[in-house]
């Protein structure tokens, strides 16, 4: 997860203009009884209570269950008491559990009442904490933030990267003010989406395969080819394309990221699906070619229902809509 701050003042540039530093991510609390205490155990503790379930709480705050039993083990270990009682049907408070909840609740509404007051206590102007997933940044938020500075030179907006289900929690438990995220599994009670644009898929090839000239080809086309993927959603989003056009994908190769799929099919190694947003600075020597029947997925600004925000972060998503109108339909993205 990548967290930064963008001061946004008027000035000719982005690159020039912003402030970037990187911002501790780990609030922790002084209590009396307690002692020094990590908000972010707390809010899982909490949110534990509250479902009775590991594997709940990991859904709705966007962990790993592995990184759920990590923070109550080192909760626990702080607190020298066991919490929880673990079982096969679930979790539930110990009785030391249950005297904690109530003042983790506290000081967790504590903590949101500070921010919020210290937010409008700030004499240089207004924060904002806006979530975006990796492949929206460059293309859609980087632009839509040098568009604000012209109209906001007291606004700082703290960028924080992440996986989407990573950012949906984050908008729920009000650690974000909103995020731009796929609109495909971003519904949840409490949270406003708001369609953005449609990111279409294109195939990147190298300069010179045999289908780098065409205009527009079909995925089928590309049957025999060796596919370069990474891990986790990338695959499946290949595999279900691929079904739809009515083939399997046999031949794949992995690669670590994003830099190194492109850098593959830069070397010759194969061919790569990518996000359309992801095209419009291609490396030399790739080619992105549209698809006759383009795989496509939302991508949504989301927000909390009691807090939609105010004139500023309206500001941050009309920007944001007026770059993602321009970006449809985007051109053919090519770089030889």
């Amino acid at each position: 997860m990548t967290e930064l701050t963008v001061r946004v003042c008027c000035a000719p540039a982005l690159a020039t203009s912003a402030s970037l530093s990187v911002e501790p991510c780990v609030p922790r609390m002084e209590c009396p009884r307690l002692g020094a205490v990590d908000l972010v155990q707390l809010r899982t503790f909490a949110e534990v209570a509250r479902l009775g379930s590991i594997s709940a709480t990991a859904a709705s705050l966007g962990y790993s269950q592995s990184a759920v039993s990590r923070q109550l083990q080192a909760l626990e270990t702080d607190l020298s008491a066991a919490l929880l009682h673990r079982g096969a049907r679930g979790v539930r408070l110990s009785a030391a559990g249950a005297a904690l909840l109530p003042h983790a609740q506290d000081m967790l509404r504590s903590a949101e009442l500070a921010r919020a007051e210290v937010a409008e206590a700030e004499p240089e102007g207004v924060r904002l904490r806006i979530g975006c997933i990796p492949s929206a940044t460059p293309a859609l938020l980087a632009p839509a933030l040098a568009g604000v500075e012209t109209s906001a030179s007291d606004l700082t907006v703290t960028v924080r990267q992440a996986p989407g289900r990573v950012l949906i929690a984050a908008v729920a438990a009000r650690e974000l003010d909103a995020a731009v995220v796929m609109g495909s599994g971003a519904d949840r009670p409490g949270l406003l989406r708001e369609p953005l644009a449609t990111d279409e898929l294109r195939v990147v090839l190298p300069a010179g395969h045999p289908l780098a000239g065409r205009t527009r080809i079909e995925l089928a086309q590309l049957a025999e080819a060796t596919w370069i993927e990474g891990e986790g959603r990338s695959e499946r989003i290949l595999v279900e394309a691929a079904a739809q056009s009515g083939f399997v994908p046999t031949r794949v190769r992995r690669a670590p990221d994003h830099a190194a799929k492109l850098g593959y099919v830069a070397a010759g190694l194969g061919v790569a699906l990518v996000p359309g947003l992801l095209c419009a600075a291609l490396p030399p020597g790739l080619v992105a070619v549209q698809l006759a029947a383009a795989p496509g997925r939302e991508l949504a600004w989301l927000t909390r229902r009691d807090h939609p925000g105010g004139p500023q972060l309206e500001l941050l998503r009309r920007v944001l809509g007026e770059v993602a109108d321009r970006l449809q339909p985007a051109p053919d993205a090519r770089q030889a």
